[in-house]
């Protein structure tokens, strides 16, 4: 009750949080295999309206350099791990205002600008 998150977890706002915090510290670190951790596959990006599947971390840390640009990474960057907004219909957290949205196993879907 009075939790933010609970449609998509049972980890308390703070535990959802840390878990946001640390993929978002790894990514901006270029530390694939602890961004990998926090990652549930098969993930989906989406760019330039159209969506592929990442199906293991070796797929990720093979497609990195093309997602993680720095445009994308600037965005992330600012957009902050608190007080996320949620998507209830799909179960699913927002980081900023959609660039990436996790669940209770991690990062789904990550939303790359066009």
């Amino acid at each position: 009750e009075g939790r933010r998150y609970a449609f998509a977890t049972d980890l308390s706002d703070s535990e959802f949080e840390s878990i946001v915090r640390k993929w978002r510290t790894a990514v901006l670190a270029g530390n694939r295999k602890e961004a990998a951790k926090y990652t549930h596959f098969p993930l989906q990006v989406n760019a330039n309206h159209r969506h592929r599947t990442i199906r293991t971390p070796a797929q990720l840390n093979e497609q990195w350099d093309r997602i993680f640009t720095p445009a994308y990474l600037s965005r992330i960057k600012k957009d902050l791990p608190h007080d996320m907004l949620g998507e209830e219909s799909d179960l699913l957290v927002s980081l900023g205002s959609g660039d990436v949205w996790f669940g209770d196993k991690g990062i789904e879907v990550l939303n790359l600008p066009d």
